[in-house]
């Protein structure tokens, strides 16, 4: 197998897997954006992006 070959099966394994569990990947990152948010309020930045990068 060529190098492209298995550089193309292993992308393709790794975006099966993503899209296999795509809705509870949704679901943890949905239940982590209040928690975000209230990181960045409570250091007193008005959003995570801000608070990421010390802004």
């Amino acid at each position: 197998m060529s190098a492209c070959a298995t550089r193309e099966r292993a992308w393709r394994l790794l975006m099966d897997r993503f899209l296999a569990d795509c809705a509870r990947l949704n679901e943890l990152y949905l239940s982590m954006l209040p928690k975000r948010r209230q990181m960045a309020r409570n250091a007193g930045f008005s959003t995570f992006r801000s608070y990421m990068a010390g802004l």
